[in-house]
């Protein structure tokens, strides 16, 4: 009872009236926490809601904007579009992250959503190839771009926003609900895909069905900026502008000093981008796609999405009270031990096994997914901690993940098989552990504490 009134964010409070009488007191989570929690929720939601309708509609814009010489090789092209926008997220870290540290964290976020409805407005709106011929396919990948750079922003600001709002007791736990929001605006954007595929005839979905949800979602986000303007500015912030802190420097100086941070954040977290994207991304297009098992693909990647966003504030409860480097490196080392009996599971249609390791390999999933960010947050301190956890978690999120899961897909496509991409996550959660076994909790803690005060 204890452990479950401390993770929904109450504690008793036992106040001397007498010699033998104590009066209970119950204090709730105050209500700016939970404004927090929704803001910052719902923003990630309608973001990552917006960016993954492009992923799980691969198929219908690989036909309506690609032409190809195979369905395949269509839907490749697609995908291909989609990496390339990640690569563009480590420019939006650092675009938002610069302003989130000279100007403040609310500023930055409350832009990145304003600026996320316009090409996703026009994503929605755009002509088809055969209406305007090679311009579509170019169009759509520059709204790509262009959206990518706000969600660069995002979760970085997020992580960090949580973190310097929360008390030091319920760090990890707060930081957990930093990507919530973004699990359940894919795991919607999954089912309403689905479900707008069965609700329109095939002819109606592919003329202008499947553009409801891109200019819906871009019209609804001015809730998410109604809710983003009631924000207040973190605590942290506000202290450091007071001490006059703010650092003025250019960002290739950030680079350049917190170099060995960025290091150790791409070495402990490869496989964390690489696993998500794999498992929720591409096995599901591709089973659905090319293998006909749709049904398998949906539950595939909606239970992992769920899971996780369900388990992340637990997670990080448990990582308020638990060595952080001893359930990251558990995580990593079951995983390891279970991605091959995963893919027999897949290739012999063993269902009832497949459920139980799927279960398994998220639940280690979401604790890499909750506990990873505290890890890049620690690392830096306030003046430059929105610059540099926007960069390093975007170079590791989005260029390793999207290179190593562009790689998968071309395995794939090269010899038909799922083998290459397990292969590929096996080496990337080796590297990760080895990485993981260099982590010092007490060393990063007291660095973390000398940058505040100094």
């Amino acid at each position: 009872m204890a452990i479950f009134e401390r993770l929904i964010g109450r504690r008793r409070v036992l106040q001397k009236k007498s010699k033998n009488k104590y009066k209970v007191t119950m204090h709730a989570t105050n209500r700016k926490e939970y404004r927090t929690i929704l803001a910052m929720s719902f923003g990630s939601l309608l973001e990552w809601y917006e960016v993954f309708l492009y992923v799980y509609w691969a198929p219908v814009i690989s036909e309506l904007f690609f032409v190809a010489s195979s369905k395949l090789m269509s839907t490749f092209y697609s995908l291909l579009i989609f990496m390339i926008g990640f690569w563009a997220r480590p420019l939006g870290g650092i675009f938002f992250g610069r302003i989130g540290d000279l100007l403040g964290r609310k500023y930055a976020l409350i832009l990145s959503i304003t600026i996320m409805i316009f090409p996703t407005l026009g994503m929605g709106l755009l002509p088809t190839y055969e209406q305007i011929g090679i311009l579509a396919p170019i169009c759509f990948a520059i709204l790509r771009l262009l959206q990518s750079l706000p969600v660069g922003g995002e979760l970085p600001g997020a992580f960090c926003y949580f973190y310097e709002c929360a008390r030091p007791d319920r760090r990890r736990y707060m930081i957990g609900w930093g990507s919530v929001g973004s699990q359940l605006g894919m795991a919607i954007s999954l089912v309403e895909s689905k479900l707008m595929e069965h609700l329109f005839p095939s002819d109606v979905f592919l003329e202008w069905g499947w553009r409801i949800s891109f200019i819906f979602g871009s019209f609804i986000a001015l809730f998410g900026l109604y809710l983003r303007k009631g924000l207040h500015e973190t605590p942290r912030y506000q202290e450091m502008v007071q001490r006059h802190q703010r650092l003025k420097i250019s960002v290739f100086q950030i680079i350049s000093q917190y170099r060995r941070a960025i290091g150790k954040s791409c070495a402990f977290n490869l496989f964390t981008p690489a696993g998500f994207y794999v498992s929720c991304v591409i096995f599901p297009v591709y089973l659905s796609n090319f293998f006909g098992l749709e049904k398998s693909s949906l539950f595939m990647g909606l239970s992992l999405l769920l899971l996780g966003a369900v388990s992340f504030p637990f997670f990080g409860f448990l990582g308020d009270h638990f060595s952080n480097k001893k359930m990251l490196m558990g995580s990593v080392i079951c995983i390891i031990f279970i991605l091959f009996p995963i893919y027999f599971s897949i290739i012999y249609s063993c269902k009832t096994l497949l459920m139980l390791l799927l279960l398994v390999f998220g639940v280690c999933l979401s604790i890499l997914m909750t506990l990873m960010p505290y890890r890049f947050v620690v690392l830096f301190p306030t003046p430059v901690r929105f610059t540099g956890v926007g960069f390093s978690f975007n170079v590791v999120d989005a260029i390793l993940g999207s290179i190593i899961t562009v790689l998968v897909f071309y395995f794939i496509n090269l010899y038909h098989s799922l083998l290459p991409g397990f292969l590929i996550l096996f080496i990337c959660a080796v590297i990760s552990l080895l990485g993981l076994m260099t982590i010092d909790e007490t060393k990063e803690e007291s660095y973390t504490k000398y940058t505040e005060t100094t």
